[in-house]
């Protein structure tokens, strides 16, 4: 005999996965992740472990560094082969490591700038 599926409200949701209500409505509204069903006057949005599992497989996209246009071409053809999905996102990865450590350097550069127009010894603090 099988159990029924386990229902989950959408507080349950928010608590399991970490989510915001705000987020769980938002992906319902742009069709990456809706309830399986709406009870009630009040059209209660319901989850079972199907939309749980694809919760997790969206914030885990998410932490990948997928945007969600990216993640929904995942979900919605799964079929299909996305390697191209995955090489532009470690590209984009790539050149936003490369910027930050551009930044970096032009940081140290101006802090080595201030330091010797100030006459402040690096790493010294100065008490007045």
């Amino acid at each position: 005999m099988m159990n029924p599926p386990m229902i989950y409200t959408v507080k349950d949701v928010c608590s399991l996965a970490g989510v915001s209500r705000k987020t769980l409505f938002y992906y319902d509204r742009i069709g990456l992740l809706s309830p399986s069903e709406r009870k009630g006057k009040q059209r209660s949005r319901l989850y079972t472990d199907a939309e749980i599992h694809t919760l997790e497989r969206i914030r885990y996209y998410q932490k990948a560094g997928l945007r969600l246009s990216e993640i929904s071409h995942l979900l919605n053809e799964p079929d299909q082969d996305h390697s191209d999905i995955f090489q532009t996102v470690i590209d984009r990865l790539s050149d936003e490591m490369k910027k930050a450590e551009e930044t970096i350097r032009l940081c140290e550069k101006a802090r080595e700038e201030y330091e010797h127009a100030s006459g402040k010894m690096p790493g010294l603090r100065n008490h007045d």
